[in-house]
């Protein structure tokens, strides 16, 4: 499934179509939706991570809410450092952290927590 979004958060330079695997987080600033992958940062057009939520999981796509600021693929991370409640992508070299995000810990870490040890039984078989 592909998501159309743009490369300058204006869409002066028109829409780009991005493969939703590729895609790691989804985060706000409030003002504005940035889509992250492994190297780049597009624009999306919604204004909040919820909508996009919602329509992630109606897809039942492995997306689901870090904390009020990210968006998460569970099946793009690799690593959470739970001293501080942080998930890490994979970066440019198999096994190598890339880009991070912060997980809630009063409302989401748990959560976060067991999918990815669900996720890590899936791959380890």
């Amino acid at each position: 499934m592909k998501l159309v979004v743009a490369r300058d958060e204006d869409g002066k330079t028109g829409p780009v179509e991005l493969e939703v695997t590729e895609i790691l987080k989804f985060t706000t600033d409030k003002a504005r939706i940035q889509i992250h992958t492994k190297n780049d940062v597009y624009y999306f057009p919604f204004d909040s991570l919820e909508k996009i939520q919602n329509i992630l999981q109606a897809l039942n796509l492995p997306f689901v809410r870090a904390d009020r600021g990210n968006l998460i693929n569970m099946d793009k991370v690799i690593e959470i450092d739970e001293k501080f409640a942080k998930v890490y992508f994979e970066g440019d070299k198999p096994g190598e952290r890339g880009k991070d995000a912060t997980v809630s810990r009063p409302t989401n870490y748990k959560r976060v927590l067991a999918l990815f040890r669900e996720r890590q039984g899936r791959t380890n078989r």
